[in-house]
């Protein structure tokens, strides 16, 4: 009788040892798991290269081809959206810089908009390039397009000029950003223009549930289910 109880009693210590080393692993499984949708690749438009690495000719207009990247533009110029190529105001990798190119005056005078598809990033870098007397003001947009995130203005005064050469890296954060709108405001003495260069932002990866937390979801009943019974029997 004592050699049986006895027995029972190893019988259960070694089933409970083996149970708990079997959820840690499971529960490690979950947590990596877990860990490793938390963040997709790094995206950088510089407009010098397409996705594919092609060169970008000097003078194209710029619209879905960045659309692999969750990524397109979009302006009121005549040309039909913003233009990529190298003009005087500078860049910030050469050779070109993205302007919205009003044909009258050969100057970046209108609006650019970048929207973002897909896994949306919580803060994004771009320069802006020759910003001068005027004042240059990037606004990022949530889902909705209408709630504003964050804006971020850069002006370098009315002794500035065209702003020849100036290079201004900003960056707008805010939960979700799927728009960011950069428009001029003629404030000095002299008619400003602008371009935006290097754009890099980060695509949140929303968590869902994977292969590795089904199977671990699942282990764990299993385990509860298999438990129970044991405790039944001793």
């Amino acid at each position: 009788m004592f050699h049986a109880a006895f027995k029972r009693l190893v019988l259960s210590v070694t089933l409970r040892s083996l149970l708990f080393n079997i959820l840690i692993v499971a529960l490690s499984l979950i947590t990596v798991s877990a860990l490793g949708t938390g963040r997709a690749d790094a995206v950088t438009i510089d407009f010098d290269t397409f996705p594919n690495s092609s060169l970008v000719p000097d003078g194209t207009v710029i619209t879905t081809q960045y659309a692999s990247l969750g990524v397109t533009f979009s302006s009121p110029a005549p040309a039909g959206g913003p233009i990529a190529g190298a003009f005087p105001g500078g860049t910030s990798s050469a050779p070109n810089v993205l302007v919205g190119l009003d044909p009258a005056t050969q100057a970046g005078l209108l609006p650019i908009v970048l929207d973002i598809a897909g896994l949306l990033p919580n803060s994004l870098n771009v320069t802006l390039v020759s910003v001068g007397n005027a004042t240059v003001t990037a606004t990022a947009f949530a889902s909705d397009l209408v709630t504003v995130l964050d804006t971020v203005s850069v002006t370098h005064g009315p002794g500035a000029g065209v702003g020849l050469g100036a290079i201004d890296p900003i960056t707008l954060t805010g939960t979700g950003i799927a728009s960011v709108r950069f428009e001029i405001t003629q404030t000095g003495p002299v008619l400003d223009g602008f371009g935006i260069d290097d754009v890099v932002f980060s695509p949140q990866a929303v968590p869902e549930p994977s292969t590795s937390i089904l199977f671990g979801t699942g282990l764990l009943g299993v385990l509860g289910y298999v438990w129970r019974r044991r405790q039944r029997n001793i």
